[in-house]
């Protein structure tokens, strides 16, 4: 009797850790594909709560007039913002 105790323990851990590893990787996939995720099984809780996502486009600002009024400047600082938190 103990023995099939400790395969039903040993199979459950096991499916639990397949899908500990497993479950990232299929919202990946998902959001990939396309399809609509709902937003507690995807990060834009917490983008919203933390204040929304800052896309610095620098390649949009590099241009002569604009590198001359420092608006590419003003890109290039909010890029490497976003890159060291």
């Amino acid at each position: 009797m103990k023995r099939r105790w400790d395969f039903a323990r040993n199979a459950l851990f096991c499916a639990a850790l397949c899908m500990v590893l497993v479950g990232p990787l299929m919202l990946w996939a998902v959001q990939r594909s396309g399809v609509s995720v709902p937003p507690w099984a995807s990060s834009q809780l917490a983008a919203y709560l933390a204040g929304g996502l800052q896309d610095a486009k620098v390649s949009d600002s590099f241009t002569w007039g604009k590198f001359l009024d420092g608006t590419f400047q003003d890109a290039l600082e909010l890029k490497l913002e976003t890159i060291s938190r």
